[in-house]
Formats: structure tokens, C-alpha cells, sequence
């Protein structure tokens, strides 16, 4: 018989020990050794490949995906030449297959990638936003079809994002470039996406390009943070309402434009979704209209506005569109969001907040692994910088920091923090948007959960640098405990000083009112509106603290149910109920001035509420006790625009209340009074004769008005008419008086300017309206 022949014996691979399956090691060395052009090349990078594989924190999957990079290069041999040359590529390689499987498809989809990847300048340092830019706007020239447009986007996007992992993975970037670098990526492509959207439809409705449309980044995207698979939290701004042509609205037109906007940003095309996006940040929510105008979102924020929306504009930012417009959105936001009235009780609604998120979101069991939202998480060190901005940031405007980071220094440095917490806490958060990234890296998922299986978490630690998980969890647990600490001591000052609500009953005995079951009524009217109205909670929460202070100015008054009354007359007709309680707050004499002129004067709070724009006046920085000039006077009234008659009217109805205040509230005496009153009387003739001489081309004439009475004594009271007594020659004088009595007499929307009494003029009202020099002298000679 014949010997059989016996098959040769298989020498192991090198390392094949640290492999958890060595028939898939085997079978992928096995594959790439088949192509015999390229056997040679890869005898000299084996056994490196092998020896990094086996240190990976993933040898199995680490060579699968080197494998399946060679099968998608046209010429495995030119990739052996490169990494024989440059064995230190290998370990790059190794180092991005073991931890982002994400990153590993990205480039084994698209073996051009390698090439970009592997370019001297490609990893060596960040890239700027106008590089981006640059490069973004040479990839798009030679396109003109719309999808073609985007799907360059979508491209673009991929490239850079595996660009901005392989430099983090690899060592070579910090949290805070990163971040920033996908921030910018994001905006770059988010542009470009608006510039083509907005082409497009112009061209569809035949209207030139228009401006006027601002997309606002929130959240991380607003903050420059963001993550390898945030979502972009976004609202869109247009600048005011109009139309482009008698079928197309501004409104019609811009939903239209979001709409297209968000499509082709979260809709995957051949080359994938570009972002998810997020509106439920804009206002009302998912139910609220998905682009709104400038005007519209001040009066929602000053009516609707909740302290979670105060946190999320915070951070916001324009991110693509109207530059000028998005900076005109954050301007208007400022004062909403740093209110200067912002008290401990807005940090307890936002603690209470995030209690509520742990308990419906996290759930118990994840509470300590879950990196953003459980203990000592990145929304706690987010909380601590935003809770003293918002607490401080009106008055420090240099507080008012998108970035979490800088906000901690700055806190420092005003000695908020001190140096050791803020360090604390900016090492925890570098450490946790760390672990962050290298779970949203493994799978491109939104996720936040450390795992518990044992082979994820082991890759998760050895992407963090631990050689073992009990060494990452322990230095885990290090910077959640003191993060936590901190947090806790920012609620605990918080609680200490927010000052627990007085019920109504008792804070109404001391005023005395006559009816207190009526007045009951008109407090429960101003916290929660009439019925048709809806008052948010924010709102009467504003109102809660602004009770006390009410209730003692109400104790200082002679009839405090009339004024209370008048009081909440005035707040309705006001129109923005959460804006006015924000600015009582701020402001506890504009409370006092309030209450007298209800108590004092039934004319000046008549005038109040039907023209509650005169209160706006006050706000603006009306000096008041300071006396006017004449000639101050006269100058703010012919400076007026619009027309003279009715502007001349809403000066004076404005200048008279600025006067009535000055009373009722003491500022000044009685004869401050009456001598603003008379100048207030004369400024307006002087106007008004003018005007008259002007208009009958009679400016030469010689003609002089006496102020006779209170009047000529500078005694003018509030409702007095002026008797005067008009000097001039001729018919061409009594047209002058005639018209001059027209001109301060006649109704109009603004009401009149004063009643003009000539009756002591010669022989009364029998006499001539106006009389020259001699017919005077006669007359009181005689």
C-alpha cells in the first residue's frame, strides 16, 4: 500500500493567543494573502499588523476591518508600500478599527477617504472655519443641479467627520478642538445646505434671492460643543411680516423655505443624512409654528417664556442665513434670558427640572451611567455655569459665555468657583465628553449609556487610556463624586436664599383693604389673567415675587382697594403681562409710582391705561425732578415727527404724565409743578404760532401772545385754560389768533392741546380777537 500523503501542518500566526476566535484571524490573513502581487509587500507589515491588532483593545474586529479596507482599495499593494514605509500608520489604522466601528465603515465605504486621510497635513493640526469654507465651496463648483448640491454636502460631511475622529482617537486633539471642529462643520454645511434650498425656491416662486431668514443654533450646536451624532437643535427667525407679491406671504414663503431646509439636512441621500435636527426648542414647542418673525418671538418670550428656554438660549447662536438678523434675534434675547430680577427660585425650577429628566429619561438603574443626564453628569456641570449665569449674567455681562468650559474660568476669576472647583470641574467634563465621544464613535448612535456588557466596556475603558475597566470606572466615579458635590452645594445656597411665598391672606391683612374678598379677586386676576387669557407659569411665578412688594406700597396709600383696582387695569391694558412683571421686579420704585398715581389721580390713571405706551416713556430713562427749559421743551416737541398737530398732542399727553408723576409720587413741590405745567403751555403755543405763521406765509407779521392769569404767573394747575391776550395789527393778526386758537383747540385722535380764553382782552368777547398796540393803550386809559 501507498503511504498516505499527510496535509502540511499550518504554522500558527504570530499573537493568535490574543485573538477571541483564531479562524477569523486565520481566514482573514489567509484573504489577504491571496492577491500574490501584493504578498510580498504585506510579508513586511504582518507581523507589526498582528502585534498592534493584539494590543487593541478589539483584535477580532480590528483585522476584520483592515481586511475589508484592502478589499476596497483598487491596489492592495500601493497600501503595503505606504504602511512599510510609514509603520507607524499602522497603528493609526489599528488604533481607529478597535475603537469606531462608525469610523472604520466610513472609510471602507469610500477607499478614497484613506487617501485624504493619509495626506501630510491631514491630521497634523484642526482646521479652521474658513478652510472648511474653502473647501466646501471648490467641492460644490462644478455642480449646479440642487441634489446633486446637497449630496456633495452629505460627502463633504462624511470626509471631514472621519478626519476630525481619526485626529481625537488618535491622541491628537483636545475635548475643547474637537468640539469646536465639529461645531464648524456643522455650520459650514448647514450653510451651504440654506444657500442651495433657498436658490431653489426663489427660483420656483420667481422672486430675486431674499435675506431676511436666520437659522439659530441651540444647545451644543449653539455652544460650538457638539457631538459626533448630536442632534442640531434649531429655530428659524425671520426679520418681520410682509409679502413678496399679492400670492406670497413673507410667512408662506420662509415655512416653505424651513421645511425644504430641514428635508434635505435630515433626509439620507446616496451619501447618508447630513444631521438630525431638533425644533423642539422654538417656541411652543412641537405645537408652535415652525418659523416666526422677530416681533413674534420677543412677545413669546416675554409673555410665554419658561427658565428651560432661558438654558436654551443661553447658548444660542446663527448659524446659517442672516448673519444680522440672527445677531438682532440674540440681542432681543438678552434681557430675557439675564433678567436682572432672576432670583434662587429660578435655580430650584431648573434643579427641579433635571430631577424630573433623571427620574423619566435616565431611569434609576442608569442614573450612574448614564454620562450627560445621571449624577455628576455633563448637564450638572452645564447646570452649575449656567445657573450662575443666569443668576448674574445682567449684571456681569462677561459671563454670558456659550461654552461650558470658558464659563468656568470666568466663574473662577470672579471668585464664583473657586480655582479648585472650577478645575475640578472642567477636568470632569473633558473626561466625560470624552467617554461621550467613544460611545457615539463605536456605532455613530446618539448614545450616553456606558455599557455593561463586558467586552463593550472593556473597549469603551482601553479607548479612554485605562488598561483595565476597574481603572476607568474608578476614575469615573472620582470626577462624578466631585462634580456632584459641587452641584449639590449650588442647590443648597440656592434653597437658603430663595425666599419661601407668603399666602396671600397674610400679606393682605396688613394693607387694610375695605373689600378684601374683592380684592382677593383682583390679585387672583393678575396672577392668572382673566379667563380668556393664559398666563404661563413663569409668568405667575414673576408675579409671586412681585406680590410683597405690591402689598407694601398698597399699605402706604390712602384708598388701596382704588388703587389695586386701577392697578390691574392698567396691567391689562399693558398688554405683555410676563415683560411688565420682569420689569416691576427689576424696578420696585416704578411698583411705588404705580400705586400713588392710581391712589392720587383718577385723570393721570385714566391716562395710563389708555395709553399705557407713556409708561414706557418713564422706563426709558425720563429724568424726573429734573426741571425742563423752555427751551428744552420746545426743542423735544419740534423735533417730533409725524404730523404736527397729532404729535404736538402725544408730547404734551406725555410730558403733562411725566409732571403728574413727579407729583403724586413727592419728587417735587407744588410750585415745581405748576411752573412745568405753564412752560409745558407756553412750548406749545410757541409751537403752534409757528406753525400758523408759517402756513398763512405771514412769519414777518409783528404779533405777540401775553399770558395773562395763572398763566402770565407761571401758576398753571392741571386742567387750567390759559388766558392770553393776542397782539397784533389788523386782519392779518386775527387770522394769526384765530388760527393759533384752531391749532391748540381742535380734537383729534391724541385729544387737544389746551383751550385758549381771550376773554380779557379789550371789551371782551365783544372785542376783536386781536388788537394792535394803540387800540390797547386806549382801551386802558379809558
Amino acid at each position: 500500500m501507498k503511504a498516505s500523503r499527510r496535509q502540511p501542518v499550518a504554522k500558527p500566526l504570530p499573537h493568535a493567543e490574543a485573538f477571541r476566535d483564531p479562524r477569523c484571524l486565520r481566514g482573514a490573513v489567509t484573504r489577504l494573502q491571496a492577491n500574490a502581487s501584493a504578498r510580498r509587500h504585506l510579508a513586511k507589515i504582518l507581523p507589526h499588523l498582528l502585534r498592534a491588532c493584539a494590543h487593541s483593545a478589539d483584535p477580532d474586529r480590528t483585522i476584520v476591518n483592515f481586511e475589508r479596507l484592502v478589499a476596497a482599495l483598487p491596489n492592495a499593494g500601493i497600501l503595503y508600500h505606504y504602511l512599510a514605509a510609514a509603520p507607524g500608520r499602522i497603528d493609526q489604522l489599528v488604533t481607529i478599527f478597535a475603537h469606531s466601528q462608525a469610523l472604520a465603515d466610513t472609510l471602507t465605504r469610500d477607499a478614497k477617504f484613506f487617501h485624504f486621510l493619509i495626506a501630510p497635513e491631514a491630521l497634523a493640526r484642526p482646521r479652521e472655519k474658513l478652510w472648511m469654507q474653502a473647501e466646501l465651496t471648490r467641492l460644490l463648483a462644478g455642480w449646479r443641479a440642487a441634489e446633486d448640491r446637497y449630496n456633495v454636502v452629505r460627502h463633504f460631511r462624511r470626509r471631514e467627520t472621519l478626519r476630525v475622529g481619526a485626529r481625537d482617537l488618535l491622541g491628537l486633539a483636545t475635548v475643547e478642538e474637537t468640539t469646536l471642529e465639529l461645531s464648524n462643520l456643522a455650520d459650514v454645511c448647514l450653510q451651504a445646505v440654506f444657500e442651495v434650498a433657498v436658490e431653489t425656491l426663489a427660483a420656483q416662486f420667481k422672486i430675486a434671492v431674499p435675506g431676511g431668514f436666520a437659522v439659530i443654533g441651540m444647545g451644543k450646536l449653539g455652544g460650538q460643543e457638539l457631538n459626533y451624532s448630536s442632534d442640531v437643535d434649531v429655530i428659524f427667525v425671520y426679520r418681520e411680516e410682509g409679502e413678496f407679491n399679492a400670492r406670497l406671504t413673507y410667512n408662506e414663503f420662509y415655512t416653505k423655505l424651513a421645511e425644504e431646509f430641514i428635508r434635505q439636512v435630515s433626509t439620507p441621500g446616496t451619501e447618508g443624512a447630513i444631521y438630525r435636527i431638533d425644533l423642539r426648542l422654538r417656541p411652543e414647542g412641537k405645537t408652535g409654528a415652525l418659523v416666526r418673525s422677530l416681533d413674534s418671538c420677543e412677545n413669546y418670550y416675554a409673555e410665554w417664556g419658561e427658565t428651560w428656554e432661558r438654558m436654551a438660549l443661553s447658548k444660542a447662536r446663527c448659524v446659517a442665513g442672516d448673519e444680522q438678523l440672527g445677531g438682532d434675534f440674540i440681542q432681543m434675547v438678552q434681557p430675557f434670558v439675564y433678567a436682572r430680577h432672576a432670583g434662587e427660585n429660578v435655580i430650584l425650577q431648573m434643579a427641579a427640572l433635571k430631577e424630573r429628566i433623571e427620574k423619566e429619561v435616565v431611569r434609576e438603574g442608569n442614573l450612574t451611567r448614564h454620562v450627560k443626564l445621571g449624577i455628576g453628569g455633563i448637564r450638572e456641570i452645564e447646570f452649575i455655569v449656567q445657573s450662575f449665569q443666569v443668576l448674574r449674567g445682567a449684571r456681569l455681562p462677561e459671563l454670558r459665555q456659550r461654552q461650558t468650559l470658558r464659563g468656568l474660568q470666568l466663574l473662577a476669576r470672579r471668585k464664583m468657583l473657586t480655582e479648585a472647583e472650577a478645575q475640578g470641574l472642567a477636568e470632569a467634563y473633558r473626561f466625560l465628553r470624552n467617554v461621550e465621544h467613544r460611545l457615539q464613535m463605536e456605532l455613530e448612535l446618539q448614545t450616553h449609556t456606558i455599557p455593561d456588557e463586558k467586552h463593550a466596556l472593556y473597549r469603551l475603558a482601553r479607548a479612554m487610556g485605562f488598561k483595565t475597566v476597574e481603572a476607568f470606572e474608578a476614575e469615573q466615579a472620582r470626577h462624578t463624586t466631585a462634580v456632584r458635590k459641587v452641584y449639590e452645594g449650588v442647590l443648597t445656597g440656592a434653597a437658603a436664599q430663595a425666599a419661601p411665598p407668603v399666602p396671600v391672606p397674610e400679606l393682605m391683612k396688613a394693607v387694610g383693604f375695605q373689600d378684601p374678598a374683592a380684592a382677593e379677586r383682583v390679585i387672583t386676576n393678575l396672577r392668572e389673567g382673566p379667563g380668556f387669557v393664559h398666563v404661563s407659569g413663569r409668568t405667575q411665578e414673576i408675579f409671586s415675587r412681585l406680590l410683597p412688594g405690591l402689598m407694601r406700597e398698597l399699605q402706604k396709600v390712602a384708598d388701596p382697594d382704588v388703587a389695586l383696582v386701577r392697578f390691574d387695569k392698567f396691567v391689562s391694558a399693558y398688554g405683555s403681562r410676563g415683560l411688565l412683571y420682569e420689569i416691576l421686579t427689576r424696578n420696585p420704585k416704578l411698583v411705588e409710582m404705580l400705586v400713588r398715581v392710581g391712589d392720587a389721580s383718577r385723570f393721570l390713571a385714566e391716562t395710563l391705561w389708555k395709553h399705557p405706551e407713556l409708561f414706557d416713556e418713564v422706563c426709558r430713562g425720563v429724568a424726573l425732578s429734573e426741571p425742563k427749559s423752555l427751551d428744552r421743551m420746545l426743542g423735544e416737541l419740534e423735533a417730533e415727527p409725524g404730523d404736527p398737530a397729532t404729535a404736538a398732542r402725544e408730547w404734551k399727553r406725555a410730558e403733562l404724565f411725566r409732571i403728574g408723576v413727579e407729583d403724586v409720587t413727592g419728587l417735587v413741590d407744588l410750585e415745581h409743578v405748576h411752573l412745568e405745567i405753564s412752560r409745558l403751555a407756553e412750548a406749545c403755543l410757541r409751537f403752534a404760532l409757528a406753525r400758523v405763521q408759517r402756513e398763512l406765509k405771514l412769519s414777518k407779521l409783528p404779533f405777540a401772545v401775553i399770558a395773562m392769569g395763572k398763566f402770565g404767573g407761571q401758576e398753571l394747575g392741571y386742567g387750567a385754560d390759559l388766558d392770553v391776550l393776542f397782539v397784533g395789527e389788523g386782519e392779518a393778526a386775527i387770522r394769526v389768533a384765530t388760527g393759533l386758537v384752531k391749532f391748540m383747540e381742535a380734537q383729534t385722535s391724541a385729544g387737544a392741546l389746551f383751550k385758549v380764553d381771550a376773554r380779557l382782552r379789550p371789551d371782551g368777547e365783544k372785542g376783536p380777537l386781536a388788537a394792535g398796540l394803540e387800540a390797547h393803550r386806549d382801551y386802558y386809559a379809558k
